[in-house]
């Protein structure tokens, strides 16, 4: 008898994708600004959460395209302030990077699974 496994995955999506959807709407209404990188990554994981639910086979590409944001390591370099030190500016990048890199290659595994049509939830 085959078990379902439960997806933990969907469980800090559930958890982050508020979180990060009220940091947005927090510096709106602090400083009447949104950083590009809030105006692109915010609905991504809106539309990754809807899709990952959904068990769409398209959920996959939209992570990717996530994950590509956050390879964007020059614009991290130059998007951090001027006044912090080259050692923290190189740690932003290289934790960018590596998140990047990371969520690109979970992407492929997503793709796997929802390729051979096996349940996530």
């Amino acid at each position: 008898m085959l078990m379902k496994r439960k997806d933990k995955f969907l469980a800090w999506l559930l958890f982050s994708a508020p979180l990060i959807v009220a940091q947005d709407a927090y510096v709106i209404i602090t400083t009447h600004h949104l950083t590009w990188s809030a105006i692109i990554s915010t609905p991504l994981v809106l539309a990754f959460v809807v899709l990952y639910i959904r068990r769409s086979r398209w959920a996959w590409l939209v992570f990717m395209l996530f994950a590509l944001c956050f390879s964007g390591v020059v614009l991290e370099w130059l998007s951090a302030t001027a006044h912090a030190p080259a050692p923290i500016r190189f740690l932003v990048a290289a934790s960018s990077l590596a998140f990047g890199v990371a969520a690109f290659t979970y992407s492929l595994v997503i793709r796997k699974r929802f390729a051979r049509h096996h349940d996530t939830i």
